[in-house]
């Protein structure tokens, strides 16, 4: 890459583009998972188009989720994690509907709520 390029596309990320022209929007949301439910977000995606965010369960420390993304076969791509809190990257390698997937189905107790912010194309 050249210097030129690295700055165009530093310059483009700066607007929220990515490099297919497209651009990003920030999605932050506060989600409830009462025990034993799971919740999976659809982000239609093309190859090489970026998503990436951060997750944080609210409350005492010793709460925790497992987050996944599944790509449009339902495999998981990134993790599954187990945690209190994460950041993820992910860039698609095929075209479809991927899925963020917040599961707390292992916790027969006690919910959840997770605050999950997220950058990903606009459609």
């Amino acid at each position: 890459m050249t210097s030129k390029t690295g700055i165009l596309l530093l310059f483009l990320t700066g607007l929220g583009l990515s490099c297919t022209g497209l651009s990003t929007v920030t999605t932050t949301e506060n989600i409830t998972l009462k025990a034993g439910q799971y919740m999976s977000i659809p982000l239609t995606l093309r190859p090489g188009e970026l998503v990436d965010g951060s997750f944080t369960v609210q409350g005492p420390t010793t709460l925790d989720i497992k987050f996944a993304i599944q790509d449009p076969s339902g495999r998981n791509v990134y993790g599954p994690v187990r945690s209190r809190s994460g950041s993820f990257t992910y860039r698609a390698r095929s075209a479809g509907v991927h899925y963020l997937y917040i599961d707390n189905t292992y916790s027969l107790f006690t919910g959840k709520i997770i605050t999950l912010s997220y950058t990903h194309p606009r459609r």
